[in-house]
This record gives C-alpha cells, sequence and structure tokens, in this order.
C-alpha cells in the first residue's frame, strides 16, 4: 500500500488481528467516549491528539488500527497519519464492532463522570436554585440571596467565558 492510501478493514478481520497480537486498536473518539464504551485493549488518542508520532509510540511496529465511532474520525485520522504505511480504518467503527456482537468494555453506570462539564454545571445550578428558592418561600426571604449569587455566576460566565463552577466541578 502506497503512502496516504486509505483501507479500510471489516470488524471481524480487525478483531482477528488484535487476537493474534499483529495489531494495535487505537479509538481516536473523545476520553468521555472512550470511558463510556470501548473495545478491550484500545488504546485512545482522541482526534486532536493524533500525529505520527504518537500513534508510532501507541503501536511500535505493529498494524494501527484507527476506529471511532462511524468512522469518519477514523477516516480524518488516517489523513493526518499520511506517512504511517502500517494503518488501516475499522469500518463503522464502534457501531458496526457492537452491531457485531464482537466484546466491548462497558464504564460502569457512574453517569455523573461521562456527562460533559457544561451539563454537570447545569444540573447542579439547577438543584442550588431549586433549592435556595424553595428555602426562600418556605424559611426565610433572605435565601432568594443565594438564586441571586447563582444567577449573578452564571451572566458572569456567559459574558467572559470564565465559570467558576465549571472549575470546581472540573476537579471533583
Amino acid at each position: 500500500m502506497s503512502k496516504g492510501m486509505r483501507m479500510d478493514l471489516g470488524v471481524y478481520e480487525a478483531y482477528t488481528l488484535l487476537q493474534s497480537g499483529r495489531a494495535v486498536l487505537v479509538d481516536v473518539r473523545s476520553p468521555a467516549e472512550f470511558a463510556a464504551e470501548h473495545v478491550a485493549g484500545a488504546v485512545n488518542v482522541p482526534l486532536d491528539k493524533v500525529t505520527p508520532a504518537r500513534v508510532r509510540q501507541v503501536v511500535g511496529d505493529k498494524l494501527a488500527l484507527m476506529m471511532c465511532q462511524s468512522g469518519m474520525r477514523s477516516g480524518t485520522a488516517c489523513g493526518v497519519l499520511g506517512e504511517i504505511e502500517e494503518v488501516r480504518i475499522v469500518a463503522g467503527g464502534m457501531n458496526y464492532w457492537r452491531v457485531a456482537g464482537l466484546p466491548v468494555e462497558r464504564a460502569h453506570r457512574d453517569r455523573w463522570h461521562t456527562l460533559p462539564l457544561e451539563r454537570r454545571v447545569q444540573v447542579v445550578v439547577g438543584l442550588l436554585v431549586g433549592v435556595f428558592s424553595l428555602l426562600a418561600l418556605l424559611v426565610s426571604p433572605w435565601f432568594a440571596l443565594g438564586s441571586l449569587g447563582i444567577g449573578a455566576g452564571l451572566l458572569n460566565a456567559g459574558l467572559t467565558g470564565w465559570c467558576g463552577m465549571g472549575k470546581i466541578l472540573a476537579r471533583l
């Protein structure tokens, strides 16, 4: 195969190569997607981190099998890896792999950590505003200041792009 030429493999052929130890599966999906579900033994190199040097470091002298959810990002990664001859795309990605009934590893259902940060912030903000509003109605109107403070924080985040709650939740 000439350099830069794309070649797709079916999921069964990819599985056979992985089982034989002649290939390494490089999953180019986001870390959250990878954490939720991936092929056992796959290495996560998100698409924005794919370079020929990084992939060579991961696969060594073995064949690199690129996988994403459906095959689109793998195609993009293959274009970036044009100088590496031993690279193939797993056609259909995780979608076809799952339909074929091939083994996958799934994260425990810890939904909180698989949610994108923005959604975690929305959950916490909604909860806090609800609690402060109930406390203001049932206990003291002074608790309305809590909702006011959260609203001010959201306004600041929207105007400046800096979200204190997001920074806190990202560290947790």
